[in-house]
């Protein structure tokens, strides 16, 4: 690439930031060892008008997995680890959904989206109040979508597995071994792996979200819980020296950070994806930490990064010996992001190919999604109280329900979203951030239990398996001392007798003279699901229902599968 076409391309990516209303980039090419650009454009902070410079830090986001991928090539290296070692290896305690899958699943399988597992993103999104050991935990409690190695899903959560593996062979952070064996071993001295971190350096970036053709200012979102898979942010400067270590088998300044044969693996196709290759531009699926393809005929590795305000695409060429990095201040405004139409226009100029003509409709300058609107009859509310409170899942956590000036809002985690009345126990709702848009449009439907109480409340936060369902906590009442002293009691049928007494902080049942239960039954244990009613933990099926009559409590219905009776409390 000569003067004259490094001009022409600096004007295109001027022409490119303006086209999509972006506030700024940071380019950066290099080809045979040799940078040829490393460039910002635009703004850094757009209020403001300070430039972008090729030391500005961005979040380079799900880019940051080929990092963790090549940490745990570097492991291979030194004989600590294989990619075929079953993780259970190395993390005894953890587990999946499913036990097959967790004993036999491998660190291959978490770097090539093979688990079975969908994304389940909003278990962590928006979460800072977790750790990596409780979300670990959680993985257990999340449903599959696929058969185990049956097709890729892309999955962030694996990475985070992946990243608990380096963790525990290495007896370091994953943020540790980042540093200590990428970082400052290549001099990458403007990366760092949180944004609170960026924020404290002198030359970083705003987030942006651009609407109806104007960037919006957004606030960062810090994804630390989730690192392995997203957490990085990084400069032009810097991720030059990262791509130039993956164009020359692992060497930087003569000195081997890898080995050739174990980045070879990296780079390999692992995991095919169902390809039609229709167009010029395809993937075949994954490598390891990267997404492997053809761009109009050439061997091509890439990988995106998406997160609130910021865009990136790195890619690699390794026969052509060619790089390409774009850093972008914006979050994507179309199916089409900015960083995918500045890397296409320099990957075009230094493969050589003409350039196509460009169908200008399928591309608009920026992009503002038309809200639809319907116009209904208001719908007539229902008393909001009854639906009120805690609401549980062992993997998604705690997902409250508010009310305030007469609507709903269900939040989980520090996602909020206002609810519409649709139809008996059925509402829906948007997330309120600016970065979700109105297609992020969930249905929250309640369930009730025996006696018509409010006991559950199901949500599609993950498209490709059944609603999540959360199961109605206790209130803090329901599970106080005096309340729960207050029902204890002998309660007596010509049948049956049940005594309800207190154990530690929990009600018992001791049942006797019911074939139900039979002869020399343990204490059945009442758990909470309502004002007055229980479920029995070791009898499912069976349900308490205590009745007051003036403040106090004189009979108890007793429901068991296609049974029920009623006992008088003793006095």
């Amino acid at each position: 690439m000569d003067k004259k076409d490094l001009k022409h391309l600096q004007k295109e990516i001027q022409e490119a930031l303006k086209e999509f209303s972006a506030p700024g980039a940071a380019v950066g090419i290099i080809k045979d060892d040799k940078i040829l650009l490393s460039q910002g454009f635009g703004y850094r902070d757009y209020e403001k008008k300070l430039p972008v410079t090729d030391k500005t830090i961005f979040a380079i986001a799900s880019c940051t997995k080929a990092f963790t991928a090549f940490l745990l090539g570097q492991l291979v290296d030194e004989g600590r680890l294989n990619f075929d070692d079953k993780v259970v290896k190395h993390i005894p305690e953890f587990r999946l959904y499913d036990d097959y899958i967790s004993s036999h699943i491998t660190i291959r399988d978490l770097l090539t989206h093979t688990s079975g597992l969908p994304r389940h993103d909003a278990i962590w999104y928006s979460n800072p109040h977790i750790s990596r050991k409780t979300l670990l935990q959680r993985l257990s409690y999340l449903e599959p979508a696929r058969d185990f190695r049956q097709k890729c899903q892309y999955n962030n959560l694996m990475y985070m597995v992946a990243g608990s593996v380096i963790e525990a062979v290495t007896g370091q952070e994953w943020e540790i071994a980042l540093k200590n064996r990428i970082f400052k071993p290549l001099g990458m001295n403007f990366s760092n792996s949180c944004v609170i971190d960026s924020q404290n350096s002198d030359d970083f970036a705003l987030p942006y979200l651009i609407r109806e053709g104007n960037p919006l200012r957004i606030p960062f979102r810090d994804i630390s819980l989730i690192g392995p898979g997203a957490s990085i942010n990084s400069s032009i400067t810097d991720l030059l020296k990262w791509v130039q270590i993956h164009l020359s088998n692992g060497l930087f300044s003569e000195k081997k950070y890898i080995e050739r044969a174990t980045l070879e693996e990296i780079h390999t196709l692992q995991a095919a994806l169902p390809t039609f290759p229709l167009e010029p531009i395809y993937s075949l699926g994954f490598g390891l930490g990267w997404e492997v393809g053809v761009y109009r005929g050439n061997y091509w590795l890439t990988h995106e990064g998406r997160v609130d305000g910021f865009s990136s695409s790195i890619s690699l060429f390794p026969k052509e010996g060619i790089g390409l990095i774009v850093l972008t201040n914006s979050s994507p405004t179309s199916h089409r992001p900015l960083t995918i139409h500045i890397q296409e226009i320099m990957a075009d100029r230094l493969l050589g190919i003409k350039k196509e003509k460009e169908n200008k409709e399928e591309k608009p300058s920026s992009f503002s999604k038309e809200k639809k609107s319907v116009n209904k009859p208001p719908l007539k509310l229902p008393p909001l109280e009854s639906y009120l409170g805690s609401y549980e899942h062992p993997g998604y956590g705690n997902l409250e329900i508010q009310e305030k000036e007469g609507r709903l809002f269900g939040k989980l985690n520090k996602i909020t979203f206002p609810l519409t009345y649709q139809s008996v126990d059925l509402f829906c709702g948007a997330p309120t951030e600016a970065i979700f848009d109105d297609e992020t449009m969930l249905t929250f439907s309640f369930s009730r239990g025996f006696e018509g109480e409010i006991s559950g409340l199901s949500v599609p936060f993950e498209p490709f398996v059944e609603p999540i369902c959360f199961k109605k906590k206790p209130r803090a009442k329901w599970e106080s001392l005096p309340y729960l002293t207050s029902l204890e009691g002998i309660y007596e049928n010509s049948f049956l007798t049940i005594e309800i007494i207190l154990r530690g902080e929990h009600l018992v049942a001791l049942v006797t003279g019911d074939i139900a239960f039979g002869q020399g039954q343990p204490a059945y244990t009442l758990t909470a699901e309502g004002e007055l009613s229980f479920s029995l933990r070791e009898f499912p099926g069976g349900f308490f229902q205590f009745k007051k009559e003036i403040g106090t409590v004189t009979e108890l219905l007793f429901r068991q599968p296609f049974e029920k009776s009623y006992l008088k409390k003793q006095l």
